[in-house]
């Protein structure tokens, strides 16, 4: 059964589906809207509508990548790569007409690591999606992937290695990016001004986004200070994230 209620100037959509409970925010639309909205959703939880609208998943993924070369610049080729597997696989099915298994099967078999990437981004595209009103329903809604059974302990450099790392000509890059622990995106944006008071201050943008989103403040110790003395006059390090892995 679907149910309305109105909060604000919005009007909410109850129902309950395969033993789960859904809200969904219809915006500030009135009352005969509404009621219009309610009455599709029963239809549709009687099997008397068929769910679908058409929206293929590929065009919610595309929209999704839109929005994200805006949102998250830095990021975008390798989303826009990590996606494009699903894409060319499922992407010409309609969205609501997909079942969530076969987003499971799709991922039987792929590479760990891209594949987590890819249903990661998959399932924000299709919230997204949902929040737009595009679809009524994410169709990865209830999928389940195994998890690696894999599980150890990450590598670790000892001390006596690290030693030899900050012994090498760029020494003080490895030994501040040690003592900080920024990662290669935030050193290779990093500028002598997001020092202060013995703070790097590394903050979030288009251009370089933190992992979180969020900006934090690192406490410089006296590895850090003493690295810092042999970083760049402006930038730190004058050189694009890809060229600190190539360099490492």
């Amino acid at each position: 059964m679907a149910t309305l209620y109105k909060r604000g100037p919005a009007y909410y959509l109850n129902w309950r589906e395969n033993g789960q409970q859904f809200r969904r925010s219809l915006g500030a639309v009135d009352r005969r809207a509404a009621e219009a909205l309610r009455a599709e959703k029963e239809a549709e939880l009687h099997g008397l509508l068929t769910p679908t609208r058409g929206v293929t998943i590929d065009a919610l993924l595309a929209a999704y990548l839109h929005w994200y070369a805006t949102a998250r610049p830095a990021t975008y080729k390798r989303a826009l790569s990590a996606l494009k597997p699903l894409r060319a696989h499922l992407g010409h099915h309609a969205a609501e007409g997909t079942p969530a298994s076969a987003f499971e099967v799709w991922a039987v078999g792929r590479p760990p690591a891209t594949t987590e990437k890819a249903l990661k981004l998959a399932k924000a595209a299709f919230r997204q999606a949902v929040e737009k009103r595009l679809i009524a329903r994410s169709p990865m809604a209830g999928a389940q992937f195994a998890k690696p059974i894999k599980s150890r302990p990450p590598d670790y450099y000892r001390p006596a290695q690290l030693e030899a790392l900050y012994a090498l000509p760029r020494g003080p890059l490895w030994a501040f990016m040690v003592a900080t622990g920024v990662r290669r995106g935030e050193m290779a944006k990093a500028v002598r001004g997001d020092v202060r008071d013995g703070l790097l201050v590394i903050e979030s943008s288009a251009e370089g986004r933190t992992k979180s989103g969020k900006w934090r403040a690192v406490p410089l110790n006296r590895q850090a200070k003493d690295a810092l003395r042999g970083l760049g006059p402006d930038r730190l390090v004058e050189v694009h994230a890809d060229t600190l892995s190539d360099w490492f």
